[in-house]
């Protein structure tokens, strides 16, 4: 009669583990598909959704990927596609750490795609530790599948802890971003509309295209001496590099893109704008001693070569507008296709890049962009 008690009172106690297992499991699913599902503004959920769509790519569908921040707007990924034939995804996001693109490569992409080559602005490799924000981490960490989460924190949140608005957040809090003070309740409701509204079917190219233009002042590259960046900001790059060098199944164009003349006030991080140009020189000049080639679209050469135009391809200071960015695009996808070898996709699936391409077409012709005086020549095309 004991034993059939002490029977019945095991059952009873792995039955009472099993629903605690259970109960937690429920919870911590239930923290990781509410914070996927909610975003607190527009340019939060715009971020997150682009990269949670490359999440959802078709495995070994993506065969040249791109990092950096904002300024790699300049990339139109369904113009590519369409033009020059290339399966590209654009994984830049807004002030993107210089960190993301080794701890995205680590993850997100070497789990689930086979690039051949990876595209990385040097933008914000000279950009100060301290000026990066846990919201840049948020941006991107948001939008990742929890096992990617966790690889991008341990590459990311270590290179940044000391900055002050990414280590006075617990590192929890961007594993589970449910429990971060801007997905409280309120939120759910405006968050939800947000993250359903720009979800990202562009091969992560931006919707909503830079229309306003500047008249800028033509940088004066010659006029800078290199000067080699704070040692924490190099030990990223270094970081990159060497795991550049581990990888030689993969190949990495490293660019920095273009900007405008000197600027007055915003430094956004970088320094005064000498200080950033000589940090620039320095970084770009550093990489090719590392035996990768680096492409500067602020040289004489390079800006006559893609055809910019500084009163009237600018938005800002350090963005291209959607005229600067179809040139471009035009320019990078003839030298990618000029000096890679790409697979061969033409029996593989269509829809979702022919459908990135004419929702991205609607969007400038609703905005009234021109586009069709930007279609390459007939011979460019594939």
């Amino acid at each position: 009669m004991r034993g059939i008690m002490r029977s019945r009172s095991k059952i009873r106690n792995v039955i009472k583990g099993v629903a605690a297992l259970l109960a937690l499991a429920a919870v911590f699913f239930g923290f990781n598909s509410l914070s996927a599902a909610y975003s607190f503004n527009p340019q939060y959920a715009e971020n997150q959704s682009r990269i949670a769509a490359f999440e959802k790519q078709e495995k070994d569908s993506v065969d040249v990927v791109l990092f950096g921040t904002s300024a790699m707007r300049a990339w139109l990924s369904p113009w590519a596609y369409k033009w020059y034939g290339i399966r590209a995804f654009g994984l830049q996001t807004d002030a993107q750490p210089f960190a993301a693109a080794q701890a995205l490569l680590e993850g997100a992409v070497l789990r689930n795609q086979s690039p051949v080559l990876a595209v990385i602005d040097l933008t914000a490799s000279v950009k100060y530790i301290s000026s990066v924000e846990g919201l840049h981490l948020r941006y991107i960490v948001e939008g990742l599948d929890f096992a990617d989460r966790i690889t991008f924190l341990q590459r990311v949140y270590p290179a940044y802890k000391s900055a002050e608005k990414v280590g006075n957040v617990d590192v929890f809090s961007y594993l589970f971003p449910f429990l971060y003070e801007h997905n409280h309740y309120q939120n759910f409701s405006t968050g939800k509309d947000y993250y359903e509204a720009y979800l990202n079917t562009f091969k992560g190219t931006f919707r909503a295209p830079y229309t306003d233009t500047s008249e800028l002042a033509k940088p004066d590259v010659s006029s800078f001496s290199p000067e080699e960046p704070d040692p924490e900001s190099l030990a990223v790059l270094d970081d990159l590099l060497d795991f550049c060098d581990g990888h030689p199944e993969m190949q990495f164009l490293f660019i920095l893109t273009p900007k405008g003349g000197e600027r007055k006030e915003f430094d956004g991080g970088f320094g005064d704008y000498e200080t950033e140009m000589s940090h620039d020189l320095w970084v770009m000049e550093h990489v090719r001693e590392r035996g990768y080639t680096v492409l500067d679209f602020n040289t004489d050469e390079l800006l006559e070569a893609v055809g910019i135009d500084f009163g009237a391809d600018f938005k800002d200071n350090r963005h291209l507008n959607i005229y600067g960015t179809l040139k471009f695009t035009n320019w990078l996808s003839e030298y990618i296709v000029e000096n890679y070898e790409l697979p061969d996709r033409s029996a593989d699936e269509t829809e979702s890049w022919d459908k990135a391409y004419i929702g991205y077409m609607q969007i400038l012709s609703e905005k009234r962009i021109a586009y069709e005086n930007y279609v390459p020549q007939a011979d460019k095309k594939e």
